[in-house]
């Protein structure tokens, strides 16, 4: 179900963070690490197309979604292996 280390490898490969993706808790708000609402975004759209989904209109909501938990979550549900977001 875990997406975890695909996930971190998107984040790394396309923004800067104020420490280094490893440092983060799968649960440390990206956002105070250094993701803006527009850097969230081409995360998304690098997800959606590593992993061939595509993320709803809660799911694009960074303060929904700004987590690699989150994104794991969004990924396991798109992919049909969790059958509820909880927000």
């Amino acid at each position: 179900m875990c997406y975890e280390s695909e996930i971190r490898n998107i984040i790394s490969a396309r923004i800067s963070l104020t420490e280094p993706i490893s440092t983060f808790e799968n649960t440390s708000n990206l956002q105070i690490a250094g993701m803006n609402s527009l850097s969230f975004m081409q995360v998304v759209v690098d997800i959606e197309n590593h992993f061939e989904v595509e993320f709803t209109n809660e799911m694009m909501i960074m303060e929904n979604a700004g987590t690699i938990l989150r994104l794991c979550e969004c990924v396991s549900i798109l992919r049909g292996e969790l059958h509820e977001f909880s927000m």
